[in-house]
């Protein structure tokens, strides 16, 4: 299924972080795996995470998130380049559970009856 895809490179990414309240994220850690080659990247906080993203960010590479705009905004904390092709799996499982009880929550956040 990968092979249908037209990007040279796809990049599953997560950073772990800790924002303060009303502030942009700090990241803490960055693990990123590339689906077609197996390669994969472990970046913490204490190492560097250097002036640029240890994957690509242009128009031949896929950017892979569950809830993307999180780790765009890492992106952003660490004045790197934002994805130019970024597929949600946040939007795409909220696409196809929208209106049906899911098992396990909604996924990225719950809100409370009370809230």
């Amino acid at each position: 299924m990968l092979d249908a895809l037209p990007y040279a490179e796809i990049w599953a990414v997560d950073f772990e972080f800790g924002p303060e309240l009303g502030e942009n994220p700090e990241p803490v850690c960055l693990v990123s795996w590339e689906l077609r080659s197996g390669r994969r990247v472990r970046v913490w906080q204490e190492d560097g995470f250097g002036a640029a993203p240890p994957y690509p960010t242009g128009p031949n590479a896929l950017f892979v998130a569950y809830y993307a705009s999180a780790e765009i905004s890492c992106h952003l904390a660490l004045d790197w380049p934002v994805p130019e092709r970024v597929l949600d799996l946040f939007t795409e499982f909220r696409n196809h559970t929208n209106g049906i009880p899911t098992g396990n929550g909604a996924g990225a956040t719950t809100h409370s009856a009370t809230s």
